[in-house]
Parts: C-alpha cells; sequence; structure tokens
C-alpha cells in the first residue's frame, strides 16, 4: 500500500510540476508576443506644435499610402515667416521610430528653419501609425516605412515637378531614406545613425525596445517580429542598398557615444558608399543617439549645409 501510495504521490508531482512549466511557458509565450507587437506598434507620439512655433511659414499636406492618409508639413525656402523665395531645392526629412515629423526631441523645428533660410524647401510628414497619420505597424525602417515615403516622394515629385530632391532622415528612419532613394533614382541622402542590418542590430539593441535586458527573451521577440509584421531579416539591407549604388552623394553622420546603434554603422556605410559614389562621414565627439545637432549645433549645420551647397550644385 505505501509503494501504491508513494507512486501517486510522485505522479501527482510529477503532473504539478509539468503544469507549472506549461503555465510558465504560455505566459512567458504570451508575454513575447506582447512586447513583439508593442515593438511594432510603438506609442503613438503626437505633436505639440507647428512650424509657425519658431517662425516658419509652412502649409499642411496630406497624401495616401493605400488606404491610410499620410500627413505632413511642407516649409518652403524662406528668409522670414512673411517672406517666402522661390527654390527648386527640396529636402524631403525621415522620422525616427516612436517619433513623429515634429522631432520635437532633436530640435528639429530650429534645425528646419536654418536649412529654410539658407534656401531650401523641407518636406516632414508623419509615419503611418506615428503623429498625425493614419494606421499602425512600424517595420523598423523596411517595407511600411520604404513605402510611406515612396508616397512622399511621389507627392511631392507630381507636386513640385521641377524640384531636385534630397532626403534625410534619422536612425530606422535613415535605414527607410536609404532604400528609398535607391528605388526612386533620388541621388541625394544625408544619415543620421542609419543601421547597416536590421537583423545584427536587434541581435544587440532590442533592449532598448523591449525595456527588458535579457538577450534570450529579445531573441524570442526578434523571431516573432516577422510573424507579426512586413519585418523582413532577409531584404536587403542599407549596406547592401549603399554597395550597389552608383553616383550617388551620400553623408553618414553618427554620434561616437550612441549605444543604440554603434557608430561603426556609419563607418560601415562610409566604406561600402565610396567605391561607386561620392561620400563623407561626419562623426560627433561625445555625441548620444540622434544628438548631432543638439550636441554640435555649429560644426552639424556647417557640415550639412556645405554637403548639400557641393550636392546640389
Amino acid at each position: 500500500m505505501k509503494g501504491k501510495q508513494m507512486k501517486k504521490t510522485i505522479s501527482r508531482v510529477i503532473i504539478v510540476i509539468l503544469a507549472l512549466l506549461i503555465l510558465t511557458a504560455v505566459i512567458f509565450s504570451v508575454f513575447v508576443f506582447l512586447k513583439a507587437r508593442d515593438v511594432v506598434n510603438p506609442k503613438r507620439k503626437m505633436l505639440i506644435s507647428d512650424p509657425s512655433s519658431v517662425n516658419l511659414y509652412f502649409d499642411a499636406f496630406e497624401t495616401t499610402n493605400g488606404e491610410n492618409t499620410i500627413k505632413g508639413w511642407y516649409i518652403p525656402a524662406q528668409k522670414s515667416e512673411n517672406e517666402t523665395e522661390e527654390s527648386q531645392k527640396t529636402i524631403i526629412f525621415s522620422h525616427n521610430y516612436a517619433d513623429n515629423m515634429e522631432m520635437n526631441d532633436i530640435s528639429f523645428l530650429y534645425f528646419a528653419r536654418f536649412l529654410a533660410q539658407n534656401g531650401y524647401n523641407i518636406i516632414t510628414f508623419d509615419y503611418t501609425g506615428s503623429g498625425n497619420s493614419d494606421g499602425a505597424r512600424y517595420t523598423l525602417g523596411q517595407a511600411e516605412e520604404v513605402s510611406d515615403l515612396v508616397s512622399v516622394i511621389d507627392y511631392v515629385k507630381k507636386t513640385y515637378p521641377d524640384h531636385k530632391l534630397a532626403l534625410f532622415g534619422w536612425a530606422f528612419g535613415a535605414a527607410a531614406a536609404i532604400s528609398a532613394a535607391e528605388s526612386q533614382d533620388i541621388d541625394i541622402v544625408i544619415s543620421d545613425s542609419s543601421y547597416t542590418d536590421l537583423s545584427e542590430l536587434l541581435d544587440e539593441s532590442m533592449y532598448y525596445m523591449t525595456g527588458i535586458d535579457n538577450q534570450f527573451f529579445n531573441n524570442c521577440v526578434k523571431l516573432l517580429l516577422p510573424l507579426i509584421s512586413s519585418i523582413d531579416y532577409e531584404a536587403e539591407s542599407p549596406k547592401d542598398i549603399v554597395e550597389k549604388s552608383s553616383g550617388k552623394k551620400f553623408l553618414f553622420i553618427h554620434g561616437e557615444n550612441d549605444d543604440v546603434i554603434s557608430p561603426d554603422n556609419a563607418e560601415i556605410l562610409y566604406s561600402s558608399a565610396t567605391q561607386n559614389n561620392e561620400a563623407m562621414l561626419y562623426t560627433i565627439p561625445d555625441c548620444p543617439h540622434i544628438y548631432g545637432f543638439m550636441e554640435s549645433e555649429d560644426n552639424y549645420k556647417i557640415t550639412v549645409l556645405y554637403f548639400l551647397q557641393e550636392a546640389f550644385s
């Protein structure tokens, strides 16, 4: 009897342990799914101002990508809010992950004012699921963002057919700009803190998006992302695109203290670009992720303006 009772007890313990393991696995899987969903659906950051807050004249515009309405601002070249000027040089800006066209954290509007006062028209817009634009889903600088950016480029080409275009992106937005420039035959690209390869980046920096510093957990999130979005780790990377491009003009900017996307990425992109393109590399000492304009305003302005003057000439 005692032997049978012992076997029953052991069986019950095993069942309880298995049940707990299954429950733990289910809870873990649900948590991974929720985090993965949050990564591709970052909290929408709403606008708090517009270009008039820094004395810039602007026009709001709308275009579409599929069923989604994309909203943006056109800031013409201008000496003052009441004195716009004709210019055929237009820069389309591409904002970072979990941000919007205002890019308040990096004082974008002040930078836009500087460029507008130096004769450049500015287009900035909210990606799908960001700011005032419709929709959801973010693909970390891949399919969705490239598609949105191409829609904006098409809008600008139709609305301002005589304008020469440049793209200027930050981080994930820079990766999208590199891809869109290739598909849309745009020759001038400024990349501030782009990654070279998305899969490699997520191996290193996923915890910045999940908030969890556990490599196994973040690897699980990474594996799930392509199943719930259009993210594709086999797609052409910014490095692949830069390597095969020809006749373009690139400026690669990166903060030397960037702990989200290593500055090594800029050096790799620069080396890849110099094979068949004109390229500049500008690294900023003691500068964290995408804060170049904030940390080194004068040098940032001088470098960008010099590059643009040469590129548009």
